[in-house]
């Protein structure tokens, strides 16, 4: 349901509770439960005191591995097309906006997909239909940008306008995510094919 509807959703239950002592291990049961958020599409899952004692770096970074290991096992191809086929038609313009720019990382095998959104509304939506590559998000706004830390698969960055010209900060916008992309490695292999969108405001 929140997929669907677009609202972050986050998991948090004493999700490695027996490795908040120091020498604790992992239990069977405990990575079952974060192998099963990760397939069940929630965008976040939540550490809690785990990571007040001596053992917190092994708990991110169990928590890290086991969802980094878990997405290889799902077919994002198929998941965003099942997303995209359940809506309800006519639809509105941010999400027939969202629905494009998926479908044309989908159709041109684009490496990523860059959003330029200054209420995060955009990101949202496209980040709903869990597209298979990484969604770059940049902002002039920072509480958009920390809002946007919740969605699933997203990458967003704060970049504040330079110039009073709108089709300058579009461009350095642009240049400002693909920068981001080449130097956090997200693309792997060149040539490539990035996707850039933006939302308005209505």
């Amino acid at each position: 349901k929140c997929i669907k509807a677009g609202v972050p959703s986050i998991v948090s239950s004493h999700m490695l509770e027996t490795m908040a002592k120091a020498d604790g291990e992992a239990t069977r049961a405990e990575i079952s439960d974060i192998v099963n958020a990760t397939l069940d599409g929630c965008d976040c899952t939540m550490l809690e005191h785990e990571t007040l004692g001596g053992n917190a770096i092994a708990c991110i970074q169990k928590m890290q591995d086991t969802i980094l290991e878990t997405e290889q096992m799902i077919n994002y191809r198929r998941w965003s097309r099942e997303l995209i086929t359940q809506m309800s038609i006519p639809s509105d313009v941010a999400n027939v906006t969202a629905i494009s720019a998926c479908t044309a990382a989908m159709v041109s095998a684009a490496s990523a997909i860059i959003v330029l959104t200054i209420t995060g509304k955009t990101a949202r939506l496209i980040t709903k239909f869990r597209p298979e590559c990484p969604v770059v998000i940049v902002s002039p706004n920072a509480h958009t940008v920390h809002q946007c830390l919740l969605l699933r698969g997203a990458s967003p960055i704060l970049v504040r306008d330079k110039s009073d010209n709108w089709q300058k900060n579009i461009d350095l916008s642009i240049e400002s995510g693909l920068q981001f992309i080449h130097q956090s490695a997200i693309i792997h292999k060149y040539p490539a094919t990035v996707v850039a969108v933006m939302g308005y405001k209505e």
